[in-house]
This record gives C-alpha cells, sequence and structure tokens, in this order.
C-alpha cells in the first residue's frame, strides 16, 4: 500500500472514530438527532478526501441527491409503513404523510456521500467528467413512483403492505446491481473491494444508531435477529445496509450518472 493511501486511510479512519462519538458528547440535547449527525460524521471525512484529491463535486452530489434523495424517499416511506424499519423520533412538527420522518430522508443523503466520496477517492478514476444523460432515467422513474406510492398510501394504504418487507425491499434494490455486474463483469472486484472496505463503516453506524434509537426494528417478518454487545438488529440489516448499500449506491452511480468503468 502506498503510503499517500495508508495516511488517507489512517486519518479516515480517525475521523471516523471521533465523529461517531458525537451523540454521546451530545446525549440529551436536541443535537442528538440522525440527521445532524450523519452530517457530523460525513462533512469532515468529505472535505478530507477532497483536498487530498480532486473530486468531481457536480456528480458526487448529484449522485447524492438522486440516490439519497429521491430514492431514499421511496425506500424509507415503504420501510415505515411496512415496519421494516422506523426513525422512531423527530425534532420537526410533523411527518411525511404522517409516517416517516425528515431526519430518515435527509439522513441517506450524507450517507450516500460518504459512500461516493470514498469509492472515487480509492477505488476510481473520473475519466469521464460530464454527467451521463443517463441520469434522467433514474429521477423520471424516481418521481413518478413518488407520485404513485402517493396516491396508493392516500386511497388505499393496505396495498402497500406485504409480508417480510425488509428482505423484499432488499432484494428489489441489489437487481439493477447485479443485472450491471452481469454486463460489466469488471465492476465486480471494484463492488467487492468496496464492501470490505466500508463494512466496518456502517457497522459503526448500525451500533451508534441502535445505541440511540435513531432507527428501529419494530417488524417480526425479519430473516432472523442478531445480537451484538447488546444491541439487536434483523440479519437483513447486516446483507443489505452494511454490506451491500454501498456497491448497491455505486452501481446506480456508475449506471446513471458515471462510465461503467
Amino acid at each position: 500500500m502506498k503510503k499517500s493511501i495508508l495516511f488517507d486511510v489512517v486519518i479516515f479512519i480517525v475521523l471516523l472514530l471521533a465523529t461517531s462519538s458525537f451523540p454521546w458528547l451530545v446525549e440529551g440535547t436536541v443535537l442528538n438527532n440522525p440527521m445532524i449527525w450523519s452530517f457530523v460524521v460525513v462533512i469532515p471525512i468529505a472535505t478530507f478526501l477532497g483536498l487530498r484529491k480532486k473530486k468531481n463535486w457536480k456528480k458526487v452530489i448529484s449522485g447524492s441527491l438522486v440516490f439519497g434523495l429521491l430514492f431514499g424517499v421511496i425506500l424509507e416511506f415503504i420501510a415505515h409503513v411496512t415496519l421494516a424499519w422506523q426513525v422512531p423520533n423527530t425534532i420537526f412538527p410533523f411527518r411525511i404523510l404522517g409516517a416517516s420522518t425528515i431526519e430518515g430522508l435527509i439522513g441517506y443523503i450524507p450517507m450516500t456521500l460518504l459512500v461516493l466520496v470514498f469509492y472515487e477517492h480509492f477505488f476510481d478514476e473520473d475519466i469521464s467528467h460530464k454527467i451521463s444523460p443517463r441520469i434522467w432515467s433514474a429521477i423520471i422513474p424516481a418521481i413518478l413512483a413518488i407520485v404513485l406510492i402517493t396516491f396508493i398510501y392516500l386511497t388505499n394504504p393496505s396495498r402497500l403492505m406485504f409480508s417480510h418487507p425488509y428482505l423484499k425491499i432488499g432484494l428489489a434494490a441489489i437487481i439493477p446491481m447485479i443485472w450491471q455486474i452481469t454486463r460489466k463483469p469488471s465492476l465486480l472486484l471494484k463492488y467487492l473491494k468496496l464492501s470490505a472496505s466500508l463494512f466496518f463503516v456502517f457497522f459503526i453506524f448500525e451500533i451508534v444508531g441502535v445505541t440511540f434509537n435513531y432507527w428501529i426494528f419494530p417488524g417480526n417478518n425479519y430473516m432472523g435477529m442478531v445480537t451484538y454487545l447488546g444491541r439487536t438488529f434483523p440479519v437483513e440489516e447486516i446483507i443489505f445496509w452494511m454490506l451491500l448499500y454501498p456497491p448497491t449506491i455505486v452501481s446506480y452511480y456508475e449506471k446513471f450518472i458515471d462510465d461503467e468503468k
């Protein structure tokens, strides 16, 4: 490993551990909030990696908004109403359609940003500096899906309910990545390295999140439950959040914004 890369990894870990302690420092205050914490973690790390190596921020931020915000609206709302997971508390006086929280929605943006910045820094070269026109193939269907889901929820909400929601949501989310890898096998190694590299990061996020009830798992249709250090979460959380969330996001990014190289 090159000394410059080793230095970046060490500082990344130091920043991660330092910012992950934030909830304990502000416990009992309004600042102890998942949305605030996610920005506290991600902004210093993204800034450091951005200073160490030039980033195409236009593409990274576009990806964070499309896949974090638009896709996040769909994911978070369906998860909430099906009890796959929920963000139980909010500092805002309202919820989206009386269900999911602003924190649950906005929190996807910095988490997606972290994944994309990390990927661009350690595993990808920005060959194409332009945002692919394929981005509209992600934006338009996402907006239509939001409209459709909202209509169904307001007219016949029971149609949004289904068994084993976390498992089915997770499988649906990774189908595009699997299809992409079958067409572009060269991406598999990068995705495997990314998943292995960020597993411990998302594991730390999970321990902190469950410790402070940033998110909970109120359903009973899980593959199984795991308890570690007194914190309990579904098996699906390990598979689809800790292991597969980073490469899944990057697969969307490569397909709709970057160059699939």
